[in-house]
């Protein structure tokens, strides 16, 4: 038939209704098949009533084991002792669901993470005869986020860490702590670094760091060589000098650490420089005081060998003439004096026919003619008493009424440093003055008096051993001399006494014979 449409087929595009016992088995077989939810019903006090392989495959129970049994098997002992099963059920009865997350058991014991869905099941009348529970494993899922929080934290706590440690590079003063790339090239800038070089970030980022280095260091390419060491070995260290922008030098200990990524590649480096010209000083001071100190240790051993000697020397010797010498000498020597003399004291010791002196390098001449005024005061205390002078400029000596005192023979400069000590002997008696003067001020300090005082106490006892020895000498050539006068005037009274000529007989010596000492004249 022409324009006719197709036959329409009965009942077409119409659900074909299902009987109660069809579609109840078909939601069986649906509850069946679903093996990633565990779907069971509970009877009104929690009862298992029914169960699919689901839920045996996330709890590990058998349909025989668990039927029947109370559904709180599947909660943990801390939530069954307080309750939480059958308050879930009463929640489940008053409003119709209840649906939470929580630790649920399996049958070996072993805890999963579930999703719980109890749904409360009510006859045609509205009674209620049960629950219908839904539970699905969300352990992956609750690992995962778990994972997530920890990797979430663990970022949260490095940005934390990281802003501090930026704030604590940015806000650290003695430190230049700053990063470069691996070309060498300046990327970040902190405050201690500015303080350090001077330059600021917008002076110096980009720009390469061997702008730090001396001339010297950059034209054998050391900045270079420093990043290379770096880069092959993780680190380089050293001390040397570097260079502020105001072109001043400073001594620095630099560290150089490489820089790298997960994947083991070079991202740049972090140098880190101190600056330690105050502690390179203080270890010149410690290194020159301690030469220093060696110096004057030697300095003092061979002052006290000296002093050893002159006195075995100046004891050595009786005769005052090299007594005063060698006085003169070994203080001259020991005081660093340009000039020295011994000027006796006429009235206590008698002076030798020159005396002594000590001239300074070629000065021929020494201070023995030079005339004391002894009507100043800086002069009056010697030699008359033992007291001792030391003036450090007696140019300027308000005592000496700015007298000049000159070497006997020009162009010698004249004494300014003027050091005089007494030569005391045995009896307290002032033998002499030992005197020694310097062109330079403050030339004697106290360590040159006190070797002048102790070379003039040995000269002191020297000098009274000389004298002694010169006394004894004395007296033994009086009483040799007298002696020998009265031998003369024994034998003249001797022969005065005796005939002009006696007769000779054989085998009798006659005569007169004197015993000195016995005062015996016989024959």
């Amino acid at each position: 038939m022409t324009g006719a449409g197709p036959t329409p087929l009965p009942n077409a595009g119409a659900p074909t209704a299902l009987t109660p016992e069809i579609a109840t088995d078909r939601l069986r077989l649906l509850v069946d098949a679903q093996t990633d939810y565990a779907i069971f019903l509970l009877d009104p006090e929690g009862r298992i009533a029914s169960w699919n392989p689901g839920a045996q495959l996330l709890k590990g129970y058998s349909r025989e084991e668990i039927v029947g049994r109370s559904f709180e098997a599947f909660y943990p002992q801390e939530l069954r002792e307080a309750g939480r099963p059958r308050a879930i059920l009463e929640i489940a009865r008053r409003e119709g669901r209840h649906e939470e997350e929580g630790w649920r058991i399996r049958k070996d014991g072993t805890r999963f993470w579930a999703s719980v869905v109890i749904t409360a099941l009510h006859d045609a009348q509205g009674r209620m005869v049960g629950f219908g529970k839904v539970t699905r494993d969300l352990t992956h899922r609750r690992e995962a986020e778990e994972a997530l929080r920890t990797a979430a934290d663990e970022l949260r706590l490095a940005n934390d860490q990281l802003e501090q440690f930026r704030l604590l590079v940015t806000s650290v003063r003695d430190y230049a702590i700053f990063m470069l790339d691996p070309e060498g090239r300046i990327q970040t800038w902190n405050t201690g670094a500015e303080q350090l070089k001077g330059y600021t970030a917008d002076d110096v980022i980009g720009r390469h760091f061997e702008l730090f280095y001396t001339e010297e260091a950059r034209n054998r390419r050391h900045p270079h060589h420093e990043l290379e060491v770096a880069a092959a070995e993780g680190r380089f260290e050293e001390e040397g000098w570097r260079i502020r922008k105001d072109g001043g030098m400073f001594w620095a200990n630099v560290v150089i650490t490489a820089l790298h990524n997960g994947a083991g590649t070079l991202v740049g480096y972090a140098k880190v420089t101190r600056d330690l010209t105050e502690r390179r000083r203080a270890d010149e001071r410690l290194r020159a005081s301690e030469r220093a100190a060696r110096a004057e240790a030697d300095r003092q051993r061979r002052r006290t060998r000296t002093l050893e000697r002159v006195g075995r020397s100046i004891a050595a010797t009786v005769e005052i003439a090299e007594i005063a010498q060698s006085a003169t000498d070994a203080a001259a020597e020991l005081t660093g004096a340009a000039y020295g003399a011994f000027l006796f004291h006429e009235i206590d010791v008698p002076a030798p026919d020159a005396p002594a002196a000590t001239p300074w390098s070629e000065a021929p001449d020494s201070l023995h003619r030079l005339p004391l005024p002894r009507d100043l005061d800086v002069f009056s205390p010697t030699p008359e008493r033992p007291v001792f002078v030391r003036s450090p400029d007696i140019t300027a000596d308000p005592r000496a009424a700015g007298l000049a005192l000159r070497p006997p023979r020009e162009p010698l400069p004249p004494v300014r440093s003027y050091l005089a000590v007494p030569v005391i002997t045995a009896g307290a008696a002032v033998a002499g003055l030992l005197v020694f003067g310097h062109p330079e001020p403050e030339a004697f300090d106290d360590e040159a008096e006190e070797t002048l005082v102790s070379i003039a106490a040995t000269a002191g006892v020297a000098l009274s051993n000389a004298r002694l020895l010169e006394s004894s000498r004395r007296e033994i050539e009086a009483r040799e001399t007298a002696l020998r006068q009265r031998d003369r005037v024994a034998r003249a009274l001797q022969e005065s006494l005796l005939p002009p000529a006696l007769p000779t007989i054989q085998g009798v010596a006659l005569g007169a014979l004197y015993h000195p000492g016995t005062e015996l004249v016989g024959g």
